[in-house]
């Protein structure tokens, strides 16, 4: 049985990639003012390097999205039914989409 990741889960998670690997966890936001962090980002010096979504506000990520140094984005894992598990992953090149 598989379970999602609550997004303090994926906090610590992403906390601890970042330090292994020379990252800083940068903005964490709440967009919808409750307090909840919504959106969390990696930094890699001053770039975002990777982002988590909590899309509907569940306390649970939904979506990642990686980004090249230029700032494009190129890949986005998509969990759409919420149960943990990606259920889709785009590659980009050049921010377009080139593959699901």
């Amino acid at each position: 049985m598989t379970r999602a990741f609550t997004i303090i889960e994926m906090l610590v998670v992403i906390g601890i990639l970042a330090v292994l690997m020379g990252l800083t966890v940068g903005a964490i936001s709440s967009t919808n003012g409750d307090g909840v962090a919504d959106v969390t980002s990696v930094k890699a010096g001053n770039q975002v390097s990777c982002q988590a979504f909590d899309l509907n506000f569940d306390g649970k990520v939904d979506s990642w999205v990686y980004f090249e140094p230029d700032g494009k984005v190129r890949r986005r894992e998509s969990d759409y039914d919420r149960d943990g598990r990606i259920d889709e992953i785009a590659m980009f090149s050049g921010g377009i989409v080139m593959q699901k």
